[in-house]
């Protein structure tokens, strides 16, 4: 999940994915001839556009937004046509605090694959437009663009300036021949490890395995005070998914015991490890390198391009941030949120 990167990192700034460029608005004349944002996308439809994303990210899924609204906010779902042809989507998550609504866009808008990038700048003028922080709207917005000068021009372009620095996380790339040529040398020295321990894995799309990592995950969570899904959101998005096999519940066993576990969530053609838990026993045995191994190699056979490694927050998490990085994915630090 989303989350702050504080400590310094050398990083290779990526073009948006698709053609590369990132435009600004296009004229005041062109926007009144060509761009609709429209509201209230159904299920069905918003899936199937975020589909034709490059790179989906977990928080633009109809899911998540359902998930949401089980905490009172309120989900709402635009969709940008230009000339009668969506070229972009946006879910915006609403939260009342007090006489005001706090309106956070996280890691949108998208644009649907082939679109003109000048789209994005139309999203974000028009969805600027629409929440007005004088009407008690208060826009936060992450949109899904690496950090520069090209994406902070094109924030401020639409009116906003940034209030908070950029998220980071890093992205798998699924459709590679050889997974694990992509690993780092560490993480290949602690799989070899694991696969000397004698385990088991099974993987489930719920029940009890489930139950175990999300219960494990949150006293961990709760113990260490980290900024990590508490037991009722991750719940909460796993109910919301529209299909079973959106769900997977990775766990290790030795005989009969979990050592440690891994929840994956899929959207569109991409994934997001959201939770793992472990014990001693586990860590010792490098269960977890294991058990992304495995759901890797799932994920890539059902379709799955891309994984999210769920964002790599330094602030008491240094080793987790280590092991996601291990993956050997693509980091992407995200422009920061605007108001």
């Amino acid at each position: 999940m989303m989350a702050c990167l504080s400590w310094r990192l050398r990083i290779r700034l990526q073009p948006f994915p698709g053609n590369g460029r990132l435009l600004g608005p296009v004229t005041d004349q062109q926007d009144q001839a060509d761009f609709v944002l429209e509201e209230g996308v159904g299920e069905r439809e918003w899936s199937a556009l975020l589909a034709r994303t490059v790179r989906p990210p977990l928080e633009q899924s109809f899911a998540f937004g359902a998930s949401m609204a089980a905490f009172g906010r309120v989900p709402r779902r635009f969709l940008l046509r230009r000339n009668g042809e969506p070229v972009a989507l946006a879910q915006v998550i609403e939260q009342r605090l007090g006489p005001v609504r706090l309106c956070h866009l996280l890691r949108g808008p998208l644009l649907i694959e082939g679109a003109d990038p000048a789209a994005l700048g139309r999203a974000l003028a028009l969805l600027r437009r629409r929440y007005r922080p004088l009407a008690g709207r208060i826009p936060l917005f992450t949109p899904e663009l690496p950090a520069g000068p090209a994406a902070d021009a094109l924030c401020r372009a639409a009116g906003m300036g940034r209030v908070v620095t950029g998220y980071s996380t890093s992205w798998v790339d699924l459709a590679v021949p050889d997974i694990e040529a992509g690993l780092s040398g560490s993480f290949r020295k602690s799989l070899k490890k694991a696969r000397g321990e004698k385990l088991s894995i099974a993987i489930s799309h719920g029940g009890a395995d489930l139950d175990w990592i999300i219960r494990h995950h949150d006293a961990h969570r709760r113990q260490r005070g980290l900024m990590a899904p508490p037991a009722r959101q991750a719940a909460a998005l796993v109910a919301a998914q529209p299909r079973p096999r959106d769900v997977l519940a990775c766990v290790a066993k030795r005989g009969s015991g979990i050592l440690a576990g891994a929840l994956f969530i899929r959207h569109g053609h991409a994934a997001t490890y959201y939770l793992g838990a472990g014990t001693q026993e586990g860590r010792a045995a490098c269960a977890q390198h294991l058990l992304l191994r495995e759901a890797l190699g799932r994920l890539a056979a059902d379709g799955v391009r891309w994984l999210d490694t769920g964002g790599l927050n330094s602030d008491g998490m240094k080793g987790v941030a280590r092991f996601k990085l291990g993956l050997g994915g693509e980091l992407v630090t995200l422009a920061g949120t605007y108001l």
